[in-house]
């Protein structure tokens, strides 16, 4: 509720990037979810990200979540 909150008071900002994957939300509400426990997971790489479903979105926020907590910065994360 609170991503989907600033994504729409912010929608000119954000409108760059939802339009290379709109389903950047359920991203990021997954990498706020802050459930500990799970390994990350792997989408396929040929596949663009404007493509993606729920499912795929699931796997990276929760992968990002995973690699961010695994690491110092999140430039160590990104790599």
């Amino acid at each position: 509720m609170h991503v989907k909150r600033a994504f729409s008071d912010n929608e000119k900002l954000l409108e760059p990037l939802l339009e290379r994957c709109q389903k950047f939300e359920t991203i990021l509400s997954r990498i706020l979810e802050n459930k500990l426990g799970f390994r990350a997971g792997d989408v396929d790489w040929t596949s663009e990200m404007k493509n993606w479903g729920n499912n795929e979105c699931r796997v990276v926020g929760r992968s990002f979540a995973y690699f961010v907590r695994k690491r110092k910065t999140g430039d160590a994360a990104l790599e």
